[in-house]
């Protein structure tokens, strides 16, 4: 019996979201321990170039001063330190991460159709996350600009510090309690894990689902497929819906209704289940 066209699509979304899930699983594996490493960096900067700054009392305690409220400030320059020599290259390898996911996405859809480019969605999906193609820098206000400047683990740092000299703490006592928050613990991701996980994971999907959209949109593909594992922590709203065969029309009615983790802010197309969601759409002619 000949191969019908649902066979053969299924058999090649399943595939396609093999490879993907694998690649872009690596991906996150490779920013997580990209973050450990910058997070003990970071913590060995603050030791060497700050902490030892401030200044203490013969007990070893924090003096609630002038010249030490300053240098709470003078986070914001270690961190620009930082910030310059590691965590720049670190976002634009991450920028890079998220552009190559073109490629990836490009291959399912060119296997549907060797005619289809994705030159276009290229250009389009790099300005959006923020790299220059012509100079591979880092477009100023945009995603991984803002991403780059770090300001809630800037912040986080600098109000420890104040805390600690307006307690007077030991000076041995803010140490510990800096390479914690920095560094983490057994039970506590550090700074920059905490950080990327909360504004850069997600990205990878919300990416990959912005490529496949823009590369329906420029072909006029109407239907897909939505694709993905159901786990334990699966939304009741996915699990309903997976591998199941739908429309733009769908997604509008998607749009309105309301469910546990929507992503209000950001279209359903792009966020589907909601925060943390690793499902995607398989768009199918």
């Amino acid at each position: 019996m000949a191969e019908t066209k649902e066979e053969y699509f299924r058999k090649l979304i399943d595939a396609e979201t093999s490879k993907q899930v694998k690649i872009i699983s690596e991906m996150e594996a490779r920013l997580d321990e990209k973050a450990i490493k910058l997070q003990k960096e970071l913590f060995e900067l603050i030791k060497d170039k700050y902490l030892d700054n401030l200044a203490t009392d013969e007990a070893g305690n924090l003096i609630y001063n002038h010249p030490n409220l300053v240098k709470v400030s003078q986070v914001t320059n270690i961190f620009n330190q930082f910030k310059e020599k590691s965590f720049n290259p670190a976002i634009l390898e991450f920028g890079k991460d998220l552009l190559s996911i073109v490629d990836l996405e490009g291959d399912y859809f060119k296997a549907i159709d060797a005619n289809i480019s994705i030159e276009k969605t290229f250009k389009l999906i790099s300005q959006q996350i923020g790299i220059d193609l012509k100079t591979g820098a880092l477009i100023e206000d945009s995603y991984l600009y803002r991403l780059a400047e770090g300001s809630q683990v800037k912040d986080d740092i600098a109000n420890l510090v104040l805390q600690n000299v307006s307690a007077k703490s030991s000076f041995r006592d803010l140490k510990n309690s800096l390479q914690t928050l920095v560094e983490g613990d057994e039970t506590t991701n550090g700074a920059m894990q905490q950080y990327l996980r909360t504004y850069a994971y997600d990205t990878f999907s919300n990416v990959q689902r912005a490529v496949d959209l823009n590369i329906a949109d420029t072909y006029q593909f109407n239907s897909f497929i939505y694709s993905g594992d159901i786990i334990k922590d699966t939304r009741e709203f996915c699990a309903e819906r997976i591998n199941g065969i739908f429309t733009r029309d769908d997604l509008a009615e998607w749009s309105t209704m309301d469910w546990k983790g929507k992503n209000w802010d950001v279209p359903v197309e792009i966020s589907l289940g909601g925060y943390n969601c690793r499902h995607t759409l398989m768009w199918i002619p």
